[in-house]
């Protein structure tokens, strides 16, 4: 394993340890009866600018952030349980703070993670069955190129070539929901194989499993595509959408913006075949046209 993933693990625990003060950490864990749970979330998919979102939502005054991005507790670290998950929320006492200014508030969790885990909806639909889902959808195929070249960047993988990545990506698919069976591994499954950088891009396949445990009117599903040619637009769309007011947002800079080159020709027409059956069914699905056969 390289050193620079083990950075990047240790570098996560940091985030899970807040200045690695044992009382903070223990008072946020024993206060976490009278802490909030999120009212909205951020559920996917990576590399669709779900920071960037996450990043424009929380400078809304009647949004409620997280006392750290992408807890991942329905996806990742399911089995610390509930005090562990809320310990990471306000108390109430930011309710009744927001009350005095703004009637209508929601409390934000995002974790782009939950988008293709099998286990994610019902988990969520048992914990918090009112919630609010927020899914971005990139075109698959730059959204793959993306994820793969992120990995590579961080050290991930090894500089080994896309097309050779992506030729067991249904194999690594099955493998990872093998490995979700395992209670011993359903902490660690992200990091014990390879993304299936392909099969996350199937959003139709992932996207009816949230459907059968959430209504079509808990769910908004947007574009990067809309979010970069109507970003204000996309915003307001999204605080109808959550039945809070309109709000100007100040920052609006892109976060976590990879630069790469181009993928091969052959490869992304290879690939755009690859999706088109399944973007035509998510068109049929969600009733709305995606331009993404190019």
């Amino acid at each position: 394993m390289s050193s620079k993933k083990n950075e990047f693990r240790i570098k996560n625990w940091l985030m899970d340890h807040p200045k690695i003060n044992p009382f903070n950490n223990y008072f946020n864990m024993y206060s976490s009866p009278i802490r909030l749970l999120p009212t909205v979330m951020i559920v996917g998919f990576h590399k669709t600018a779900t920071t960037s979102l996450h990043e424009y939502l929380i400078q809304h005054p009647n949004v409620i952030e997280p006392l750290r991005k992408e807890i991942g507790y329905f996806s990742i670290f399911f089995w610390r349980g509930e005090m562990w998950y809320r310990s990471h929320f306000p108390t109430i006492f930011s309710k009744f703070k927001q009350n005095r200014k703004n009637k209508n508030f929601v409390v934000l969790d995002s974790d782009p993670n939950c988008s293709y885990h099998p286990y994610s909806p019902k988990r969520i639909r048992d914990r918090l069955p009112n919630i609010k889902l927020i899914f971005v959808l990139r075109n698959p195929v730059d959204r793959a190129w993306s994820d793969f070249n992120q990995d590579l960047n961080r050290n991930w993988i090894s500089k080994e070539i896309f097309e050779d990545k992506i030729k067991d990506d249904e194999n690594d698919f099955d493998k990872m929901i093998k490995l979700l069976k395992s209670e011993k591994l359903q902490s660690d499954y992200f990091k014990e194989i390879q993304r299936p950088y392909l099969s996350i891009g199937k959003y139709v396949v992932h996207i009816k499993k949230w459907l059968k445990y959430f209504s079509r009117e808990q769910i908004l599903f947007l574009t990067t595509d809309e979010l970069k040619s109507d970003l204000d637009g996309s915003l307001q769309k999204i605080f109808n959408f959550l039945n809070i007011p309109n709000q100007s947002i100040l920052d609006l800079e892109k976060k976590n913006v990879g630069k790469y080159e181009k993928m091969n020709s052959k490869t992304r027409e290879k690939l755009i075949e690859y999706y088109r059956p399944y973007n035509l069914e998510l068109e049929t699905l969600l009733n709305k046209k995606f331009n993404w056969n190019r």
